[in-house]
């Protein structure tokens, strides 16, 4: 899983491989791309799930898939609204070294990451 951009900065495909033997305490795996794990970390994946779990499993990979949209988006309009005023700071001082007039240019960068998640539980007896 990844993205074909992340490949261009050192991003592998190639996958960390561990391995645990199930017991009793274990309730389920989580098996999610990067857009998961760039906005959430594992407890608050797991903490999620937990409080999820409650109202049935039916639906809970959706719900972390739409919570971490939500993050992200979040994360991005902020990096947006940074990138818009890094923009208009450099435009200003540009033109106050040379006196010219200016107009406000809001450039839309548009940054979308796959999200995936797989959630599998287990009914260890």
């Amino acid at each position: 899983m990844g993205d074909l951009y992340g490949h261009t900065v050192g991003v592998s495909c190639a996958p960390e491989v561990s391995y645990k033997e199930l017991d009793e305490s274990d309730k389920f795996i989580v098996i999610g791309s990067d857009g998961i794990w760039d906005v959430m970390n594992s407890s608050e994946v797991v903490g999620y799930i937990f409080t999820k779990s409650e109202n049935g499993r039916d639906t809970i990979a959706d719900d972390v898939l739409e919570e971490c949209r939500i993050r992200w988006e979040v994360i991005n309009k902020y990096s947006q609204k940074m990138a818009d005023e890094k923009s208009l700071n450099l435009m200003k001082n540009d033109i106050n070294s040379t006196n010219k007039s200016y107009t406000k240019i809001k450039s839309k960068i548009i940054i979308i990451d796959d999200i995936t998640a797989v959630i599998c539980f287990f009914n260890i007896d």
